[in-house]
């Protein structure tokens, strides 16, 4: 370790700031309670939902969920003699054990699009105060 006073260390340890320094009101919260209530949160929901509709993706993720309750079934033999409201809870749950959903939809290739992304990027721009 390096002689020297600890706060003399301290301070030739600090690295210059490299992200942008955000005001102090500039909360994610705040930003996506501006995109809903502007309709583009609802607008970024629909594109992506319908790119992952229409992307290879989609029948990856069924093929996934068919799997794992196929597997449910047949580990449960009793499983489809309950309420449908107990079956079908049974079944979210042992579908939330994996978190294969949230991959599939990373995976989609809008999230790739540079146009894509500069469009998030105007439509925040576009809605936020002129203040800011």
């Amino acid at each position: 370790m390096p002689n020297g006073n600890p706060e003399q260390l301290y301070h030739q340890q600090q690295q210059p700031q490299t992200e942008p320094v955000w005001p102090t009101n500039a909360y994610p919260d705040k930003l996506m309670a501006l995109l809903k209530s502007s309709g583009e949160y609802d607008r970024l929901r629909k594109q992506i939902f319908t790119t992952f509709q229409n992307s290879d993706m989609r029948k990856v993720l069924l093929s996934r969920v068919d799997g794992v309750v196929t597997e449910c079934l047949e580990n449960d033999s009793d499983v489809l003699s309950r309420p449908p409201d107990a079956t079908h809870a049974t079944l979210m749950k042992e579908l939330d054990t994996y978190p294969f959903v949230e991959r599939q939809v990373l995976c989609v290739p809008i999230w790739r699009e540079d146009e894509w992304i500069a469009g998030i990027e105007r439509a925040i721009m576009r809605n936020l105060p002129q203040n800011q």
